[in-house]
């Protein structure tokens, strides 16, 4: 409720996309929870958390602070990412509205997934991996000796006995809905912020035929393509 991604999809992304409220992308139509509504941005409702937290600004420099901390972090971006550099800054900005000081730090991308395996930072700006087929384990269980992409280092028994159930010999029905009840567990502890799911455009010449663009990537069998 912090982040107003609503300007980052709209100023940015022309509305060629759609906010994120969960682990799981739209083209899994079949897994997605369509009834979980994404966070609206609502910065009175943000202060009014930050100060039942126990976060004022007592020496009035406009920093919040708790146990004489100050409210400051860095957050880690790639770099030569124009979209990232964007959103970082809304999210400075935002921040900065509540009290909250952000510096915002681009690193060379292999550089910071190295120090997220690692865990050498706090808070960082990437694109969410979409595997197919869906995969939550690597990303949400709580053993984060064998998943490995979960960088938050989120940890629920709840969500890890659905993963645990959604993995075993049951029917799609079953699964599907397993997924969504892990959904709504992530959406309410939030781990992470989910942004928004960008729509990829893809433009080819009209002379190209038998092209079948899909969630698979742009040249998915591209050896069926023809020039008329």
């Amino acid at each position: 409720i912090a982040i107003n991604r609503d300007e980052i999809l709209n100023e940015y992304l022309s509305g060629y996309g759609q906010l994120a409220n969960g682990p799981v992308s739209l083209i899994f139509k079949y897994a997605l929870d369509s009834s979980q509504t994404p966070y609206a941005y609502d910065v009175k409702a943000a202060k009014e958390l930050l100060k039942q937290a126990g976060w004022k600004d007592e020496n009035n420099n406009g920093i919040l602070e708790r146990n004489n901390l100050e409210f400051k972090f860095t957050l880690y971006i790639p770099s030569g990412n124009p979209r990232r550099s964007y959103a970082g800054t809304v999210v400075k900005n935002n921040l900065k509205m509540l009290g909250v000081d952000v510096t915002i730090q681009t690193v060379e991308i292999g550089v910071l997934i190295e120090d997220m395996y690692s865990r050498k930072i706090d808070a960082w700006m990437v694109g969410l991996f979409v595997p197919i087929p869906l995969d939550l384990r690597s990303f949400w269980y709580s053993d984060l000796e064998n998943s490995p992409m979960n960088f938050a280092g989120y940890r629920n028994e709840e969500v890890d006995l659905l993963i645990e159930k959604a993995e075993q010999r049951i029917s799609d029905e079953e699964r599907n809905s397993l997924v969504k009840e892990i959904q709504k567990i992530i959406h309410e502890d939030e781990p992470v912020t989910f942004l928004y799911w960008i729509d990829n455009i893809v433009v080819y010449n009209n002379k190209l035929h038998n092209v079948d663009i899909n969630p698979l990537g742009v040249v998915h069998h591209c050896w069926n393509w023809t020039i008329k």
